[in-house]
Formats: structure tokens, C-alpha cells, sequence
């Protein structure tokens, strides 16, 4: 592993010389302004319908839900027009900065999902490559995305369990009391739930969802680690309701109760409680570390595969866990207007820039996706500038922006991954080290 590295250094330095040559320039004549060496990209899939099945969703509540145009937990068309649209916008910011795209250098690689691979191929519409290929797993579950799930790496329960508790303040009790005022405004949309939800947590038939106490649940047979009752539902349903907002451009969401001002009430019960099962260390070091592993090698340009080296935009698509699980390892979070911290809406992404500038290079890490007017009332008569997404750079716990040198990016990521959640490196990699 430590020579992986060191490859992973070396190339990060050196890719200015391999990108200039690639072009017929000399390293000396680098134009002085900001140029996009290369980018790679993990993005979220776009709007999809709400993965719960309709008795989950009944027992949540009594009101009558909406019907979708796709089966459970798939994209729809308005996520991948709104994919399209983000994309296509992403494409005019890459080429202004240097990044001009042919097919031979975009990767795009996919989760197995329906919802994954179709925002795959909107985002590559979006970048006018409609016909280039996406690599995609031939298994039931990529261990990219799903290692702990595919039995590749494991965590500790225990762990898991006590660092949950730490990261919420001590107990659930006081993250309920913390999020207090979202979780009775998510109570009042929903209300009623059904009395069958309430006798399972042995609570009067009449019972609301913010009466529902909190339980970490964590299955170490299953690889799962969720959070149960009041805060875990009320979490989902604001995470439904901006689905529902994005979805129907027509509507309200939330049975006509939900606008935007509503939205920005309820969303950090959803940023809270994501980041808590996601970012903490005990489950983002075992369902992190093989992705970013893959992220450093394909932003050196020291990946195994070789399309991937020789793409200058390398895009994995995957799910919001797992840029929680990145911005968990890396420990950044970014703050989006109107959907706060650390909120990956749909179709967001987080990007890795190789930078070049003047005489130096540096990483510097971003966030990018659409604000809620734009999910909500953007169509395709609107002008494509109306689609943009909001971009802000990643911050560190003390507030600085996410920008590294090659080595000190090399050394973070080497510090974040656990080496035995990452691949063995290959012979390739061996032998490109030893050059």
C-alpha cells in the first residue's frame, strides 16, 4: 500500500507535465490563469420516487399519498431532465476552465441500480455524449458502492453503537430535544399516523410522530446500521417531501402543505440524522474507504484501469450514502443555501479539482447541485442558465476551504482509508511504482 502512495503522489505532481505533453506544449508554457487539469466527480442519482414500500409509507400516515409514475425507488423522467439540465451547465463550467471533453476522456462508472445508471446516462446526455458507454457492475451489488453489504469489509457494532451516541450529544434524547421544533413541524404535516405505528412503540392509538422515541438498531449480520422510531421516520419524510417538491413543479408537496420556506424548516431532521449513520468514523471508514481509494487513483491518474487515466472527467454515480461516507473520511461538509449543512439533494455532486495554478498545482474540493427553486420550477422552456447548480467549496471543521497540495492530499487520504477495505494493489500498480 505504501507504494501505491507514492505512485499516487508522484503522478499528482507530475500531471501537469503528462497533461501539457498530451497536448504538444511545453511545461514551460503554462498559461498563468486557473486551468482544469482533470476532475473526478462522485454524484448522487437524480429525483427518484420514495424507496418505502405503500404499507410503510401508510403507517407513517393516514393521509392518502401520491401516486408516482415509477415503481418504488426509481428514476423518473423529471430527475433525469433535471440531471440533463445540471450537466449541461457543469459542461460550459469544466470547458471555460480548461476542461474540453471528447468521449476518450470522460469515465463514467455506475451503482447496478435502475436510479444510478439511468441519472448515468442523463449526465451524459447533459455533457452531449449521449452514445458514449458507462462501465457498470455485471453483479447483484457492486462492493464499490455496497463493500460492507458484499462482505468486503465489516464494522464493529459496538463501535458503531457508542459512537453514534457520542456524535448525538450523548443519547438520542438529547438530539430529539435538539431538533425539537423540525420534528413537531414533520409531526403536524404527517398527522395522523396510524394507530398500528403507535402500538408498536406501546404509545396511545393517538399517538404523534413526535411522541415516537429514538433506538439505534445496528445488525452487524445484516451490515446495517440505522436509527428507529421518531427521529428515523421524520428524517425519511423530509427527504419524501423534497422528492415531492422536485418531482411535481405543478404542486406543493407534503399534500399541498410543503413550499419552499416549509422545506428549508424540516431539512436539517434529514441532514442531522443522514450524517449521524453516515459520516460517523466507525461506518464510514468500512463503506468509504474502497471508494475514495478509487477516487485518489483516478485523480492521479494511477488508476488500474486505464480509461480511466486517460479520461480528464472520471464520474462515479452512486447514492447519497456515499458522499456522506467521503465528506465523513476526508472530514469536510459544505454549506448549501436554503438546504444546510452537508445536505446532498438529488443529482448532487462532490468534485475533486486538479488545478493548475501558474506554477503550482492543488485539489480543491467542491460541491454542486441544484437549489430548491431549480428542482421545483425549472422546466425545459426555461433558459438552460435557470437549471445551474449552486457550487460551493468544501470547508474543514475549522471553517477553511478543502485545499491541498499533492502531497498533502496524498497524506489525507492515505491517514482516512482503512487498508483492509481497500484492494490489494495489482500488479500493474506494482510494477508502474517501482518505474
Amino acid at each position: 500500500m505504501h507504494r501505491f502512495w507514492r505512485l499516487i503522489s508522484i503522478c499528482l505532481a507530475l500531471g501537469l507535465i503528462a497533461t501539457t505533453t498530451a497536448r504538444g506544449e511545453e511545461p514551460s508554457s503554462v498559461k498563468n490563469e486557473d486551468e482544469l487539469v482533470r476532475v473526478v466527480v462522485l454524484s448522487r442519482h437524480g429525483v427518484r420516487s420514495p424507496t418505502q414500500s405503500p404499507e410503510t409509507l401508510s403507517a407513517w400516515s393516514t393521509r392518502t399519498w401520491p401516486q408516482w409514475p415509477v415503481q418504488r425507488g426509481l428514476l423518473t423522467r423529471r430527475g433525469a431532465v433535471l440531471t440533463s439540465a445540471m450537466w449541461e451547465n457543469l459542461r460550459l463550467r469544466f470547458v471555460r476552465a480548461g476542461l474540453n471533453l471528447t468521449p476518450e476522456q470522460v469515465f463514467v462508472r455506475a451503482d447496478v441500480d435502475q436510479r444510478t445508471q439511468a441519472t448515468a446516462r442523463a449526465l451524459l446526455d447533459g455533457l452531449h455524449l449521449p452514445s458514449t458507454p458507462f462501465a457498470v457492475s455485471t453483479g447483484k451489488l457492486d462492493p464499490l458502492f455496497h463493500p460492507v453489504k458484499a462482505g468486503k469489509c465489516a464494522f464493529d457494532a459496538q463501535s458503531v453503537r457508542d459512537e453514534v451516541l457520542r456524535q448525538a450529544g450523548g443519547s438520542l434524547e438529547h438530539l430529539t430535544r435538539e431538533l425539537e421544533e423540525p420534528l413537531r413541524r414533520i409531526s403536524d404535516l404527517v398527522a395522523p399516523v396510524s394507530p398500528a405505528l403507535c402500538q408498536k412503540w406501546k404509545l396511545p392509538p393517538d399517538c404523534a410522530l413526535a411522541d415516537i422515541p429514538g433506538v439505534i438498531e445496528v445488525r452487524a449480520d445484516e451490515h446495517a446500521v440505522n436509527l428507529q422510531g421518531g427521529l428515523a421516520i421524520a428524517s425519511s419524510l423530509a427527504e419524501i417531501f423534497l422528492l415531492e417538491y422536485a418531482e411535481w413543479p405543478d404542486k406543493l408537496s407534503a399534500w399541498g402543505q410543503a413550499n419552499e420556506a416549509v422545506l428549508r424548516q424540516i431539512l436539517p431532521v434529514h441532514n442531522k440524522i443522514f450524517d449521524l449513520v453516515n459520516r460517523t468514523p466507525a461506518v464510514a471508514g468500512p463503506r468509504g474507504s474502497a471508494l475514495l481509494h478509487e477516487m485518489a487513483a483516478a485523480l492521479a491518474g494511477a488508476h488500474v484501469d486505464s480509461r480511466v487515466n486517460q479520461a480528464r472527467l472520471t464520474v462515479f454515480v452512486g447514492h447519497d450514502t456515499n458522499i456522506s461516507n467521503i465528506g465523513g473520511l476526508l472530514g469536510i461538509n459544505w454549506q448549501l443555501p436554503e438546504q444546510g449543512n452537508s445536505a446532498i439533494p438529488p443529482a448532487g455532486i462532490l468534485a475533486l479539482e486538479l488545478r493548475q495554478k501558474q506554477a503550482k498545482q492543488e485539489i480543491r474540493i467542491m460541491f454542486c447541485a441544484q437549489s430548491l427553486r431549480t428542482m421545483h420550477g425549472w422546466t425545459e422552456a426555461d433558459p438552460l442558465a435557470e437549471a445551474a447548480p449552486i457550487c460551493v467549496p468544501a470547508r474543514l471543521t475549522s471553517g477553511e476551504m478543502a485545499l491541498y497540495t499533492a502531497d498533502a492530499f496524498s497524506q489525507l487520504v492515505q491517514s482516512a482509508v482503512r487498508s483492509q477495505c481497500v484492494p490489494e494493489e495489482t500488479e500493474l500498480m506494482r510494477k508502474q511504482a517501482d518505474l
